[in-house]
């Protein structure tokens, strides 16, 4: 449960922070309104992928390592 929350927890984090990344690069390069929206939705889906990835790739070194330490 605790594993759970903490991986809720990264996934907000994470996208949040690639949102905010997106919103400042629209900003910076004064892009237009459909520009700048779309690149904000680009990070969010970015950081929302990574942190999948990175989730995905935690379960399965973790099954890996717990069955060579069963043997």
């Amino acid at each position: 449960m605790t594993e759970a929350i903490m991986l809720l927890l990264w996934i907000v984090l994470a996208t949040g922070a690639f949102l905010v990344v997106g919103s400042l690069y629209g900003y910076r390069h004064n892009l237009s309104k459909p520009n700048a929206i779309f690149y904000t939705a680009l990070a969010f889906y970015l950081g929302l992928f990574v942190v999948t990835f990175l989730s995905i790739a935690n379960a399965i070194i973790e099954i890996a390592f717990s069955t060579l330490f069963q043997i």
